[in-house]
């Protein structure tokens, strides 16, 4: 683990380079060190407006731009960044730092063919560069490539077996070990870590050996959280946490039930819920003669949907219309097991589907968003909101009023499957049926809570996000601090 610099170590050396700034207000490189110290104490539109200004200054000042463009990031002002790091390459092409960068912050645009290939040019400048391999095989896996991906990850750890974050508070830091699966399928849940709180520590379970010690931390966060495709992460994981007395948020052996097929079954006995018939089959039954017979035997009707499992941001899922186009639809998806949903018709009477998520919390339910499309496949990146105030009115009305929303029906439902879940971190994407039962799409561990876009027009939108972070930052300091209580009350 680094050293951490003090709250006040920060704030004497900030004040020292101002007092310093007063007298030679022309020196850049003091200029640049207050950027550095603000950005440092988490003053980051601060650091943000002081690095322009130093560029305003110096059109060619490398630093600048590179810690403007991760200010930028940590803000959540990822096109921001993309241009900033274009800039970047075009002055400085034989820098890597300017294609690293661009690659992630075009990862997160979702714009993966061409952050792939910015960290496959980075790769033949640093090969051994663990960031470079960590963030190609992201992309990778968002690309279905998932033998390439693992690879990857497995260089990135043999060079860098810890990730730890950037720590921006005032106090001593809390720190949590984060175990992640490199199959993928991995809860987001490090990206509502308040960075001003807590020190992150991220690793992968599976390629942990004795020899290698844990870092110090006060709690671990499970984020392995596909069961269909996680199975040797979670073995993995609970080897690792035999060894482990601090609290773990989502323990591997709560994951290992919320699989598709397994939740399909499960939580379809909670009244007031309805869940589509699901079951894994591999592809050379679906292109087999039998595939066929096979899914009548089941009781599937067309259309259905079949997906490639652990991919989660509707990549590799396809809706199959026809018996006559199984065979191409099975062909196109990546991998050898397909996971075969029946269709749940959950249009409204306007021809719209309204997709609902509800995050849950330490057992509390939290409305997330209600997006609204014209298409079967709903999420909120895709859906039609940004050019719609009626689609965002009814988003807005939910957030400030899910009960009045959803009715008693559908708030008793989502409660009971909470309970069925057992999950610590968990959230629920579904609509509502005619008879205000929840439709179920899935309920699992791996679903992400983006922040909302910069814009007046998703103003209505931040509060209820910020919500789910405090909740997400509660329930992991309270855990620490009953574990804490009880460790003293035996000791």
């Amino acid at each position: 683990m680094p050293d951490l610099e003090s709250h006040h170590q920060i704030q004497s050396a900030l004040q020292e380079a101002e007092t310093h700034l007063a007298r030679e207000p022309d020196n850049l490189q003091l200029h640049f060190e207050r950027a550095r110290l603000l950005a440092r104490a988490g003053k980051l539109h601060e650091a943000k407006q002081a690095y322009i200004d130093i560029l305003l200054k110096d059109t060619n000042h490398f630093a600048a731009y590179i810690n403007l463009g991760v200010v930028l990031t940590d803000l959540g002002f990822y096109k921001a960044a993309r241009k900033v790091y274009r800039e970047v390459m075009r002055r400085f092409p034989n820098d890597p730092a300017g294609k690293i960068n661009l690659a992630y912050t075009l990862h997160q645009l979702r714009a993966f063919k061409e952050s792939r290939l910015l960290y496959e040019a980075a790769l033949q400048m640093v090969p051994h560069d663990a960031k470079v391999h960590y963030g190609l095989s992201d992309v990778l896996m968002e690309m279905g490539e998932v033998e390439a991906a693992v690879e990857h990850r497995r260089r990135g750890f043999a060079h860098q077996p810890w990730i730890v974050s950037t720590y921006r508070g005032s106090q001593e830091p809390v720190r949590v070990l984060l175990l992640g699966s490199p199959l993928g399928g991995n809860a987001p849940i490090e990206k509502l870590l308040d960075p001003t709180v807590f020190l992150r520590c991220s690793t992968y379970a599976d390629f942990y050996t004795k020899l290698l010690r844990l870092p110090p931390h006060h709690a671990v966060i499970n984020l392995i959280g596909d069961a269909d495709i996680c199975g040797p992460s979670l073995d993995a994981a609970e080897r690792l946490l035999k060894e482990i007395t601090t609290p773990v948020l989502n323990p591997p052996a709560r994951i290992r039930a919320t699989g598709r097929a397994d939740n399909a079954q499960a939580l379809r006995e909670i009244e007031g819920v309805v869940t589509p018939r699901t079951l894994h089959l591999s592809r050379d039954i679906l292109l087999g003669a039998e595939g066929l017979s096979v899914l009548e035997k089941e009781n599937f009707r067309f259309p259905l949907l079949l997906r490639t499992p652990g991919f989660h941001g509707g990549q590799h899922f396809v809706k199959v219309e026809r018996a006559a186009d199984l065979a191409t639809a099975a062909t196109g998806l990546p991998g050898q097991e397909l996971t075969v949903i029946q269709f749940l018709q959950a249009c409204d009477t306007d021809g719209k589907v309204r997709k609902y998520r509800v995050m849950m919390i330490d057992g509390q339910l939290y409305p997330l968003h209600k997006a609204v499309s014209r298409q079967w496949k709903v999420h909120y990146f895709s859906a039609h909101m940004a050019h719609s105030p009626e689609h965002r009115a009814e988003d807005a009305a939910f957030l400030e009023d899910m009960p009045g929303v959803l009715g008693p029906r559908a708030m008793q439902a989502l409660k009971q499957i909470s309970l069925a879940l057992g999950l610590d971190y968990a959230g629920a994407d579904f609509s509502l049926g005619p008879g205000g039962e929840v439709m179920l799409f899935e309920a699992n561990a791996t679903m992400n809570v983006p922040k909302p876009e910069n814009g007046p027009e998703w103003d209505y939108r931040r509060a209820p996000v910020d919500r789910i972070y405090a909740a997400v930052r509660d329930m992991i300091l309270q855990r620490i601090a009953a574990s804490a209580a009880l460790a003293t009350a035996t000791g």
